[in-house]
């Protein structure tokens, strides 16, 4: 069966995107590179790389073990795990020294209990705007 479609990835062109981006911001605006689901299917781990070098901060993922990939890889910039985290797997995005989203008070219970003797973890606030998602 012939493929329906290719996708050529263009590492330079990502980085130079970023750079571009960079300077459109204000000064002290940071600028977060979305990768996950494997960077769309292109490839988290190099996507992440081009864009950390373009001048990314920080890096954006859907579940723990997305961050734990990145970490795995070496990349130690800041990651945050967008989406909901289970109880089971908070420890994983713990592990990963990952930013994490709370969204009711039973999680930061949680997490608090979760975290422990590891210090402070950063966490990011998901409010419900009224679409009954986060």
């Amino acid at each position: 069966m012939a493929l329906r479609a290719l996708a050529r990835v263009n590492l330079a062109a990502i980085e130079r995107n970023v750079v571009a981006l960079r300077g459109r911001l204000a000064d002290g605006a940071e600028l977060c590179a979305v990768v996950k689901a494997d960077a769309s299917g292109h490839g988290a781990v190099p996507v992440a790389r081009a864009a950390l070098a373009g001048g990314a901060t920080t890096l954006a993922v859907a579940t723990a073990g997305e961050a734990t990939e990145l970490r795995a890889a070496g990349l130690t910039a800041p990651v945050l795990v967008m989406g909901a985290i289970s109880s089971e797997e908070l420890p994983l995005a713990l592990g990963a020294g990952a930013e994490v989203v709370a969204w009711t008070e039973r999680f930061v219970r949680e997490l608090a209990a979760a975290a422990g003797a590891r210090g402070p973890v950063a966490v990011h606030l998901k409010l419900d705007s009224g679409m009954g998602r986060l």
